[in-house]
């Protein structure tokens, strides 16, 4: 099924008007979007809608992350490394609450190494615990978006049960989190709103996997049966 969706993306704009400066524009921001796409491969070290559409696929969902980094980067960094980061969460991972307009929130929890963590956020009070001096030793992130009553964005970040960035409002003009359905139903059933591919298969996979158990014992004892012979020694 992968095989059958594009990993590049279709970049057409078309111009606001019909002069020759208005098709110069449109150029322009297609060859942007394009040489986009090449460095948040490059950036992320992945082919982002090849994984959207592995995800779609199994978990008959995606999500996208879409940021703005550059205030996160190191300075030295900050001149060299595209300032946009786009990346494929695990649908399992998130959750996203749409309203009759527009999303009211959403947010993407997850588990990782806390060397990992601690590399973005070195100052929290959380590090000097015994726990997190182990070398596998992990910990919770909630990445929370929000809109307040006049739509502003909002975020906060939660580590370890303490804020790493307490609510603060942002110029973003959506929340970063965009989910995105692959086999969709217009249905209110949350569980049914994107089905993978492997649905039709739940259930009679298992059954079928029973059987062949049943088969594989049944060959076992009855077409082979087990003999031990002994001696005096």
């Amino acid at each position: 099924a992968q095989r059958l969706i594009a990993t590049q993306p279709r970049i057409d704009c078309p111009p606001k008007g019909k002069t020759e400066k208005d098709n110069e524009v449109a150029h322009g921001k297609e060859a942007f979007l394009r040489a986009m796409w090449q460095q948040i491969i490059k950036l992320t070290g992945r082919n982002i809608l090849q994984d959207a559409s592995w995800m779609s696929l199994v978990r008959g969902r995606a999500i996208f992350e879409v940021k703005w980094i550059k205030e996160d980067l190191p300075k030295k960094l900050r001149d060299k490394q595209f300032p946009i980061l786009v990346r494929v969460l695990d649908p399992v991972a998130c959750g996203v609450h749409r309203g009759p307009l527009y999303v009211e929130y959403a947010y993407h929890k997850y588990e990782d190494a806390a060397v990992n963590i601690k590399q973005r956020y070195p100052k929290l009070d959380c590090w000097d615990s015994k726990e997190m001096e182990e070398e596998d030793a992990q910990v919770t992130v909630i990445d929370f978006w929000y809109r307040d009553k006049d739509a502003n964005v909002w975020n906060a970040i939660v580590v370890g049960g303490e804020f790493a960035k307490k609510p603060k409002k942002t110029d973003y003009a959506f929340i970063p989190i965009i989910e995105v359905y692959g086999d969709s139903a217009p249905t209110k059933e949350e569980a049914f709103k994107g089905v993978s591919i492997l649905h039709s298969i739940d259930g009679a996979w298992q059954y079928k996997c029973r059987l062949q158990s049943s088969l594989g014992t049944g060959v076992l004892w009855a077409t082979w049966p087990f003999f031990l012979v002994t001696n005096e020694e």
